[in-house]
């Protein structure tokens, strides 16, 4: 190494500062050519200095990610609630299928649905909302369960349609045309009473029979949430119009009591003016659903989390059901 011979030939200093300077030199010109023209550095470059070596390990790319990557990790590691996490997940580590939930607000695909239901001696043309959601072997329909409380035939006692129901369309409010056909309810249960729903399992899902391509589909989040992460409700009140609001949130906790339902706080609705909003999707900055709104909290909001319907998919898929 020219370092260890100038040593050893008893250089001044001086001339040991320059040589070091030199080298740093060097080292930093062959990075900025690593990250430049994407090449790696032969392992007779310098590649005893650990800067070298993760480059003769790692693309230009991931070298490029490194330093947001060690700061989202520590503040994960340290549990913060920084808003500064929310944003190096949703932009520097996003992936393929939350493209859209990168884009401003205005810009988002339609998801939030109405729901249109029509019974053989009823007809509800606002039900509350719903939305899709993609399970990765095929699209349903989710809305909350409680719903059926409110908007139901005149014999319906429990979770089951009992044959009076007619036809159960969804589609954006402002898009009327758009509509999704509702094929069959897959977790129908007559031994349910409308009248006990517990929020852990305020959901409905639905096959479908057609949709149109503009709807996004979601998808389920699977990792736990972190005190004070950020959520956006999507969905229209009954006394809201034109395009889906989307309103931003906290996540606040887990309630064991309600069947490990979540609390959220949402700035806008803490005046409990919530009617319509019912089974509409909640997610996170990368666009995963968390949960479905389900009832209030007094001033926070309460959700049926995703932890039922992703125990409803992995039942169905188990018992080997045909899927799309």
């Amino acid at each position: 190494m020219p370092w260890a011979m100038d040593c050893s030939s008893g250089a001044t200093m001086e001339r040991r500062v320059e040589i070091r300077r030199q080298q740093r030199q060097r080292e930093l010109l062959l990075g900025d050519a690593i990250l430049r023209r994407g090449c790696r550095p032969d392992v007779n470059q310098d590649s005893s200095r650990p800067l070298a070596r993760l480059r003769t390990l790692y693309s230009d790319k991931t070298m490029a990610l490194l330093p947001s990557l060690f700061i989202g990790l520590a503040l994960w590691a340290g549990g913060t609630t920084h808003p500064a996490l929310d944003v190096w997940i949703a932009t520097v580590a996003p992936d393929e299928y939350g493209r859209w939930a990168r884009l401003p607000r205005e810009d988002w695909p339609p998801i939030a649905l109405i729901n249109q239901v029509t019974y053989t001696d009823k007809h509800h043309p606002v039900a509350a909302c719903g939305f899709l959601v993609d399970t990765g072997d095929e699209v349903l329909a989710a809305t909350a369960k409680h719903v059926l409380t409110y908007f139901k035939s005149k014999s319906m006692q429990s979770v089951s349609f009992n044959g009076t129901l007619k036809s159960w369309k969804m589609y954006p409010k402002d898009r009327p045309a758009d509509v999704v056909v509702i094929d069959r309810l897959i977790n129908e249960n007559p031994k349910e009473p409308l009248d006990r729903i517990p929020s852990g399992r305020d959901w409905l899902l639905f096959t479908i029979q057609d949709r149109p391509p503009e709807i996004q589909p979601l998808r389920f989040r699977t990792t736990p949430l972190r005190p004070g992460e950020t959520v956006f409700v999507i969905g229209w009140r009954y006394t809201d119009e034109g395009r889906q609001w989307v309103r931003e949130g906290k996540f606040v906790r887990r309630d064991e009591d309600d069947g490990n339902s979540i609390l959220i706080s949402v700035e806008e609705l803490t005046d409990n003016t919530v009617p319509g909003l019912s089974g509409s999707p909640v997610i996170d900055v990368r666009g995963y659903v968390i949960g479905l709104m389900s009832k209030k909290a007094g001033k926070l909001q309460r959700l049926a989390p995703a932890d039922y319907p992703l125990t409803v998919v992995r039942e169905r898929k188990t018992a080997g059901v045909p899927q799309e």
